[in-house]
């Protein structure tokens, strides 16, 4: 039976990868026209689309972790400690996982292959759960001892150390799922998510600023940490096995799954109704779009302001833990001194990051503008520009907050690290200001000139995919520039005001005839 469920469950998802691969260069504008009207009949382009599905799933498991590895390992090993060991490595490494073990322990994530598989093909929800379970902690695997291998030389890594790291990375994935079906209405409860978030940052902060004071968990802790943790998962794997829920565990993670994508509750995620005010006697006293943008902000103040005052008040607890670091050793004070004043550009990509210009557009189109978009008014050049700079303001607004206080946070370590003029806390002010407010623009320019989202499935369109996609490679890529904060903080100044200028020339000409319902 459980050979029968891998043989479908593979043929499933192999099948569910073409076609998914398949519709998304139908919506791709300039290749959709090249392609055959016959397209999911065509052999030759399932094979094509077969090898590079097949190719996709190999590359997909080293390029994941050779991210993970830049952002998360590389970079503050290199920016911050200047020391490339093996306990620092597996220090960064287990605490990450652990993390991990707090935010992303679900055994099984229900979408459409699986919808498919177990209630369409009556697959065995048990089998089907654990063989994508399994293969998911395989591909875990093989792809942290690969990155491991590849980084051996740089770490001076034996074989031994690569075994146990990877099989104890893996392992702490699986004791992951175990507490999480143990305890699967906990991971629910408000108090204890809140409790989570908490223990997050205290790792995260143990993760990276431990290490500042000389101290970290060195190679014989951290692998007997991660023996410790394979022993334990070899003792839980049968419970895993064994466990009687799946199958009403499935149905109703499937049944929740098939409600999200009912018409507009697919934004589930992005406007929890406990979030959104149903006080009716909510008004304004202002006229006009400037009426409805307020009662829309008021109704939603805490679904859209809630993240952005959670990262800032992750941002302030990261700068107080390095002020501390600073305070407590001045050996550290030069590099990071040196590293504000020349390495602003990697902000972009931060910025990027923090930026809730795709949520609020979201929550926009699921409770706004899908019904206005069905009136004329509502469409014409003049309107659609007044309420898209209504509209921006509170975007801003709403960006700005982490922004502060990531330029507030470095103008404080720039003066405890031995200080610099007063122009360049400006600039540091200015630019980071700036990079808020261009990717506020960005986001809410492609949400009016694409309007990627479909009222019945909420699909993304793919041309919004490819110019996001382009947006992050770019933004990533600043990480490897080099410019003074000066001229980085003027172009960055610049091009925010001319870029401002093109979305509302582009808004005003074009968005009558490509914001509409799809």
């Amino acid at each position: 039976m459980m050979f029968k469920t891998l043989r479908l469950a593979f043929k499933l998802r192999i099948a569910y990868s073409i076609n998914s691969f398949l519709y998304s260069l139908k919506r791709v504008p300039l290749i959709k026209r090249l392609l055959p009207y016959d397209l999911y009949d065509n052999r030759l382009l399932k094979k094509a689309a077969l090898l590079v599905v097949f190719l996709w799933e190999i590359a997909s498991i080293f390029i994941g972790k050779g991210l993970y590895y830049y952002l998360f390992i590389y970079l503050p090993l290199g920016s911050l400690y200047h020391n490339f060991n093996s306990g620092l490595l597996f220090h960064i490494l287990f605490c990450l996982s652990v993390i991990g073990m707090l935010i992303n322990a679900r055994i099984f994530e229900a979408d459409k292959a699986a919808e498919y598989a177990i209630n369409d093909f009556n697959l065995d929800a048990k089998n089907y759960i654990l063989i994508n379970f399994f293969y998911k902690i395989i591909r875990h695997l093989i792809g942290y001892m690969g990155l491991l291998w590849f980084i051996k030389g740089t770490f001076n890594l034996n074989l031994f150390y690569i075994l146990i790291a990877s099989l104890g990375l893996a392992a702490i994935k699986i004791t992951a799922a175990y507490f999480w079906l143990l305890n699967k209405k906990l991971t629910e409860n408000a108090l204890l998510v809140k409790v989570n978030f908490a223990t997050v940052i205290i790792i995260l902060a143990l993760t990276y600023g431990l290490p500042l004071t000389g101290l970290y968990l060195n190679e014989v802790i951290t692998l007997a940490l991660f023996s410790f943790f394979i022993l334990t998962a070899v003792y839980i794997i049968p419970y895993i096995y064994n466990f009687k829920g799946y199958h009403l565990f499935a149905k109703r993670e499937l049944y929740k799954f098939k409600k999200s994508l009912a018409g507009l509750t697919f934004f589930a995620k992005v406007q929890s109704e406990k979030e959104i005010s149903s006080d009716t006697t909510i008004t304004s006293d202002k006229k006009g779009f400037a009426y409805l943008n307020d009662l829309f902000v008021k109704r939603h103040y805490k679904l859209l302001y809630k993240a952005a005052f959670r990262q800032s008040l992750v941002m302030i607890i990261i700068f107080s833990f390095l002020a501390l670091v600073l305070i407590l050793n001045k050996q550290e004070a030069v590099s990071f001194n040196e590293a504000i004043l020349n390495y602003l550009p990697y902000f972009v990509f931060i910025m990027y990051t923090l930026n809730r210009g795709e949520s609020f557009a979201k929550c926009l189109f699921m409770n706004c503008d899908h019904s206005l978009l069905s009136y004329s008014f509502f469409k014409s050049p003049a309107n659609l520009l007044k309420l898209f700079k209504i509209r921006l303001i509170e975007l801003i607004k709403v960006n700005i907050i982490p922004a502060f206080v990531i330029a507030v946070g470095l103008m404080v370590l720039l003066y405890l690290s031995g200080g610099a003029m007063i122009f360049d806390y400006l600039i540091i002010l200015i630019t980071i200001i700036s990079l808020s407010i261009f990717f506020s623009i960005h986001n809410l320019t492609l949400y009016y000139l694409i309007q990627p989202y479909n009222i019945e499935t909420g699909v993304k369109s793919a041309m919004y995919g490819i110019i996001n996609f382009i947006t992050y490679i770019i933004s990533f890529g600043f990480i490897y520039l080099r410019f003074s904060n000066l001229i980085f903080g003027i172009l960055c100044t610049l091009f925010c005001v001319i870029y401002s200028f093109a979305a509302c020339f582009l808004v005003y000409k074009y968005g009558s005839r490509t914001f509409k319902l799809h």
